[in-house]
């Protein structure tokens, strides 16, 4: 059966680069610029799936060292494993450390992504009179800023659907990986039916040959013993 493990291990580390990389671009962004709430979107559901691809690793791990001969691996390269794990796992804290620095030198926090559009529709709550009192400047920005803040709104929420997509293609890995696990058990069990009958044919042709040599032997005493009676007589 294949290495599956290898290929999940693989698949999270190429995910710390791609946190990384949205990491630094969203750095990049100016506060309140274009494309900054998209990439905090995007980075706050990729560390959410790093976690929880390290603690699929980690159960991997735990289940193969209560068996090691049943799953083919030496307690070398369950050491090897568990080091590897805990590698990605600090790798994953060190990453959200960073994401999180990012809020602490004044931008927003990352968990409260509900906030922008719920300010923007609290700030709008402006009434009849409130307006009438503005002047056409104070209504320009006004508006000026509600389209800024629905824009980010709407950046934000173009995230979540990056991140919708990605969990999207990861359920689809995870069907064709049980697929072909799937068929590896049925080839495996394919190979065990065949060796059992091969088995079984050899059992009956040993059966058979036993049988005809007990009846060879029988029919040897009983001729020695006829040719002694004939003498003696």
């Amino acid at each position: 059966m294949n290495d599956y493990w290898l290929q999940d291990f693989n698949r999270a580390k190429a995910l710390t680069r791609d946190i990384a990389l949205e990491i630094k671009k969203r750095d990049n962004a100016a506060s309140g610029s274009s494309g900054r709430g998209k990439h905090t979107a995007i980075v706050r559901g990729q560390i959410a799936q790093l976690a929880q691809e390290i603690s699929h690793l980690e159960q991997a791990v735990s289940t193969s060292a209560a068996n090691p001969p049943a799953y083919n691996i030496t307690t070398k390269e369950l050491t090897r494993r568990r080091d590897k794990v805990a590698k990605l796992q600090q790798e994953r804290e060190q990453l959200e450390e960073t994401f999180r620095e990012g809020f602490r030198s004044g931008l927003t926090e990352p968990l409260s992504h509900g906030s922008t559009a719920t300010s923007a529709s609290t700030r709008l709550r402006h009434t009849e009179d409130e307006l009438h009192n503005m002047s056409d400047q104070d209504i320009m920005m006004l508006q000026e800023k509600s389209i800024h803040e629905q824009d980010a709104a709407l950046e934000f929420l173009e995230g979540s659907v990056h991140n919708l997509k990605s969990i999207g293609g990861n359920i689809n890995q995870e069907i064709n990986l049980h697929v072909r696990l799937i068929g590896d058990i049925d080839a495996d069990a394919e190979r065990t039916r065949h060796q059992l009958k091969q088995n079984q044919t050899l059992l009956v042709r040993v059966l058979q040959r036993s049988s005809y040599t007990c009846l060879y032997a029988l029919i040897l005493i009983l001729s020695v013993t006829l040719i002694v009676l004939l003498i003696v007589l």
